[in-house]
């Protein structure tokens, strides 16, 4: 709906112009906060042009896929290479592991990927950047994951994260809701720490009753608790 004219008959350029055109006023915003997940436009290696929207529905009915996954590399459930093979065992053909802030969790990925022929991983990321509007998330796939400048840039944003996580345990002490900084390390495990992983201790604590409580309540943006950390602009 965002292309009025037939895709094939459009660029790559001309595609992006128009979503850059519409996204801003179709954008909801709301506690200064915008998720954006992806828009995919498949382009052909050779013309350059855009697939028709048709086709990629046609596709699509016969494949299952899943763009925005998670692992415990960052705030996910389970490790890289179960997010794999449980991804497999649903049927899916297609995956994105796109952790928060790290890439950490793509080569046990594609490693678990190759017991798995009928499954392609892609190599993906969510970071957070910061807008007039407020935050929004920006999700990149078929990203370089050894590029020297990407990997500083987000051992930068990991050492941000968990200053921003000891800000928000003093916020919640001061509230009257201590929660311990090892703990919050222990669940978070070899990972990112994330507000998931504090929440997880507020429930533990028996504080909140969910982990969306904690986020309504305390952690999410404008919260007593909330604290920024160190985004990409």
């Amino acid at each position: 709906k965002l292309i009025d004219a037939p895709a094939d008959d459009l660029t790559l350029e001309q595609v992006l112009q128009r979503f850059l055109t519409i996204i801003p006023n179709r954008l909801a915003v709301g506690k200064g906060k915008t998720m954006l997940n992806a828009i995919l436009v498949r382009i052909d290696n050779q013309s350059g042009r855009a697939t028709s929207i048709e086709r990629i529905y046609r596709e699509g009915a016969a494949s299952k896929v899943d763009l925005h996954l998670h692992s415990t590399a960052s705030d996910g459930r389970f490790s890289p290479a179960e997010v794999v093979r449980k991804a497999a065992a649903a049927g899916l053909t297609v995956l994105a592991l796109t952790d928060h802030d790290t890439v950490d969790g793509i080569v046990p990925a594609l490693e678990a990927a190759k017991a798995f022929p009928g499954l392609k991983v892609i190599p993906g990321i969510e970071m957070s950047a910061d807008i007039a509007q407020g935050e929004i998330h920006i999700l990149g796939y078929f990203i370089d994951y050894t590029h020297q400048e990407l990997l500083t840039t987000l051992d930068r944003m990991r050492n941000s994260r968990q200053e921003r996580a000891q800000g928000m345990i003093a916020k919640l002490k001061n509230l009257g809701l201590p929660v311990e900084w090892e703990r919050v390390k222990e669940i978070a495990g070899s990972g990112s720490i994330g507000r998931p992983h504090i929440a997880q201790a507020m429930l533990e604590k028996g504080y909140i009753t969910s982990i969306k409580e904690a986020f309504t309540k305390y952690l999410a943006w404008g919260g007593p608790a909330y604290v920024k950390r160190d985004k990409m602009t």
